[in-house]
């Protein structure tokens, strides 16, 4: 049962971190956005800021230790309370992206529409 949904806080860290590390991803503090909701122990999402009327919800991470029925709960919720953020932050427009047609789906059903069903994630590291 879906307790409580609130604003990430820097306290939840620690819990985010074991998120990622128990999935085989690795999270360092500044990877985080500082906009972000947490339902506690079992999953998260944030708010990407750009300095366009565009933000983009990522990431997304949820406890793999939970039920599935709680994790997509969850993150149903927290995808509500981002799309509200964002619209008071200013944004006009939202981005997502996901390989998760259950998060596509949950995105649709909240009224994203799919543009691109063919795309690749390339990143770099600078350091």
């Amino acid at each position: 049962m879906i307790k409580e949904c609130r604003k990430y806080m820097d306290r939840d860290f620690e819990e985010v971190r074991s998120w990622y590390t128990n999935r085989g991803m690795i999270l360092e503090e500044n990877d985080l956005p500082k906009v972000g909701f947490i339902v506690p122990g079992i999953a998260a999402g944030f708010i990407l800021q750009t300095d366009t009327t565009s933000c983009i919800l990522e990431p997304f991470i949820a406890n793999p230790f939970t039920l599935k029925n709680e994790r997509d709960i969850a993150l149903e919720i927290i995808m509500e309370e981002l799309l509200k953020e964002s619209k008071e932050l200013g944004y006009q427009r939202v981005f997502g992206f996901s390989t998760n047609l259950k998060m596509v789906w949950r995105a649709q059903k909240l009224g994203f529409k799919v543009i691109e069903t063919n795309t690749l994630t390339v990143v770099k590291d600078l350091t």
